[in-house]
């Protein structure tokens, strides 16, 4: 019998995802392309988006694996040959070209997970370490996609606010306050999305010191560590002290420092070896494993194309002063860009009744200007939008008058 198809069925879905919406980094894609397709000018500075090709040696890698039929299901962290080639990469490559830029733990290939993204590493690490109705602690402001992974597994995200009164780091008391006997982890971006701030020795010993009190676990996002400029120095919190690395998982990616975030190459080092486990297990009842004509190119990318690493850092450092040098002669503030790929500007003085939130700010900036950004509400504060600067010197200098016109229109 063939079925009504004028009566609409609802289906009755898990109640969590009534909770969970679409991530903003995704809407923001959708937002670009239809103005795209309507002919409409547009300049995108919302997306965290780095493109700066492929390198030739991994273009020649990609093309070998293709011809020698490379097509098989592989590990669920990824091949023993790729976790080595991280493990070289991460622990000489970093050092030798980073030298006193970069301090970290060294990782073997048995502290190594693979899969596609880190952003699925996080949702893993969420699925691994949080059973229903724990609370994760979450510094705001924060990348969008933390809140969702927790809510996942069903955990419960504790929001730590802070401002640029106190650099965009909460106190000690504060932290300490929000801990209940709910709490299991807490989620540190460093260098930050979205305020660009490269995090101490003294505000990562904090977190070590919360940590090791109350016995929570930590993950510590790392995909923008080779993105560090002038002075800074990007310390990974798991080189503090034994302690915090066992109860420390640190995820990295090659979407930002490699700038290929199609790709979608990330991976975990822990040494806690039960949670090793635990996220290949994730990995393994879900996707399987990442491409295997990826996975076997990959070596090549990691082991010979730190040039193209460095490359990049340096371009983005050029638009980094560059933005810096313009937005403050505009009369802009935003907190000092020390790494990542963000400029966090504040808006503050120009939301009113007409314009109260930082969504409206956005929504009316790529209406009449065609410049996109992300809300600062999406990250945790209202008062702020997040300017990615993913376009050259030439086209952020057209977008900061753009945005500047705007600003003098409704200011």
């Amino acid at each position: 019998m063939v079925p009504n198809n004028k009566e609409e069925k609802s289906m009755k879905l898990a109640e969590r995802m009534n909770e969970i919406g679409f991530a903003l980094t995704a809407g923001l894609i959708i937002e670009v392309n239809k103005r795209k397709a309507a002919g409409k000018d547009v300049i995108d500075l919302g997306l965290g988006d780095i493109n700066f090709g492929h390198p030739p040696a991994f273009i020649t890698a990609v093309i070998e694996a293709v011809q020698n039929h490379v097509n098989a299901y592989t590990e669920p962290g990824g091949p023993s040959e790729l976790r080595e080639a991280i493990s070289i990469a991460h622990n000489q490559h970093y050092s030798d070209f980073y030298k006193d830029k970069i301090i970290q733990p060294d990782y073997n290939p048995d502290e190594i997970v693979y899969t596609t993204s880190a952003k699925f590493l996080i949702v893993a690490s969420a699925l691994s370490l949080a059973n229903p109705g724990d609370e994760i602690i979450i510094l705001a402001p924060y990348w969008p996609p933390y809140i969702d992974a927790f809510k996942l597994p069903g955990a419960v995200p504790r929001i730590c606010h802070s401002t640029k009164e106190n650099n965009f780091f909460p106190s000690p008391q504060y932290l300490n306050s929000l801990i209940t006997n709910k709490t299991k982890g807490i989620i540190i971006n460093t260098p930050h999305n979205p305020t660009g701030r490269v995090y101490r020795f003294k505000e990562l010993k904090c977190i070590a010191d919360i940590a090791q009190k109350y016995d929570l676990a930590i993950i510590s996002d790392e995909v923008y560590d080779t993105l560090i400029f002038d002075n800074n120095v990007h310390m990974s919190i798991a080189s503090l002290d034994n302690d915090t690395a066992q109860r420390t998982v640190v995820i990295k990616g090659l979407s930002k420092g490699f700038g290929m975030g199609g790709m979608r190459f990330g991976y975990a080092m822990s040494k806690n070896p039960e949670l090793i486990t635990s996220l290949k297990k994730v990995v393994s009842n879900t996707i399987t494993c990442g491409s295997s004509i990826l996975q076997t190119a990959a070596p090549s990318l990691l082991l010979n194309s730190i040039d193209h690493v460095i490359t990049i850092r340096e371009e983005f450092e050029k638009r980094v002063k560059f933005s810096e040098n313009v937005l403050s002669e505009y009369g802009i503030q935003f907190p000092k860009v020390e790494g990542g790929i963000y400029v966090f500007a504040d808006i503050s003085p120009y939301l009113d009744r007409t314009m109260p939130t930082s969504t409206i700010f956005a929504e009316k900036l790529v209406s009449e200007t065609g410049v996109v950004v992300l809300a600062g509400g999406a990250c945790g504060n209202d008062n702020y939008i997040r300017i990615a600067l993913i376009q050259d010197v030439d086209m952020l200098k057209e977008a900061y008058k753009r945005l500047t016109k705007f600003i003098n229109k409704h200011g």
